[in-house]
């Protein structure tokens, strides 16, 4: 299993780098253009072109915005707004999706909601930076956009309310762990960490592993939404 593992981490690794290739170094939050999808009762989500016909959130995914398309839910923590949605599963955030991809809006702005697969949500979080500079020896550098341990008081925050990495991302580590498509040995994969976890946890080559992972509710697990941008005969760019 170990030998198994160590294989999946290299196979990340070098998908991460040929997907870094593809991008440049050193991009402002301002050089990436934002896209909004309008949701039912007044609530939007924006969407952040990564790379080339790749949009990945800016935020998680919030509980208003959960709610605006779904009836079933299972969150732990309530009584704020802008609170990220937390004990999802992999198979609601399916219909979710789905859910958002039957939308007006969504058709509009030339998109196809998804969940990021893990490789993709790593580019995202190091952002074309190194893995030093994703994860600084400092624990106190790192705490300035996420909320971990030390700082979250164990409980989830608002999203936003942490620096961004330099493609404007917020929440990329820390506050609630990240749901992606890729699936590991039956289970569903997420990244990032959540408040009640280290400085470890936040490396982009950590996995959460989540139980069966389809139906389970495992944790304090959110999710952040990718998309294609979609041409007129429906096919992903």
């Amino acid at each position: 299993m170990r030998a198994v593992r160590l294989a999946a981490a290299v196979c990340l690794a070098v998908a991460v780098a040929f997907l870094h290739s593809a991008v440049a170094d050193g991009e402002s939050p301002g050089s990436h253009p934002v896209v909004s999808i309008a949701l039912p009762g007044g609530v939007s989500l924006e969407m952040v072109e990564a790379t080339n016909g790749f949009f990945i959130g800016k935020y998680e995914v919030t509980q208003e915005q959960w709610l605006a398309l779904m009836t079933k839910e299972n969150f732990f923590f309530h009584g704020e707004s802008g609170l990220p949605a937390d004990h999802v599963t992999w198979r609601l955030c399916q219909e979710f999706i789905g859910r958002i991809n039957g939308l007006e809006s969504t058709r509009s702005a030339g998109l196809r909601m998804r969940l990021p697969t893990e490789e993709e949500w790593v580019l995202c979080l190091l952002a074309g930076q190194s893995r030093a500079e994703a994860l600084p020896e400092d624990g106190e550098s790192l705490e300035e956009r996420a909320w971990l341990w030390d700082n979250a008081k164990l409980r989830v925050h608002p999203v936003g309310g942490k620096r961004p990495n330099a493609w404007g991302l917020y929440d990329m580590q820390g506050n609630v762990w990240e749901l992606c498509e890729t699936v590991l040995f039956g289970a569903s994969v997420s990244k990032g960490g959540d408040f009640a976890e280290g400085v470890r946890v936040c490396d982009p080559s950590y996995r959460n592993l989540s139980g069966k992972g389809f139906t389970d509710y495992c944790g304090v697990i959110g999710v952040r939404l990718a998309a294609d941008r979609v041409v007129a005969d429906g096919v992903s760019k």
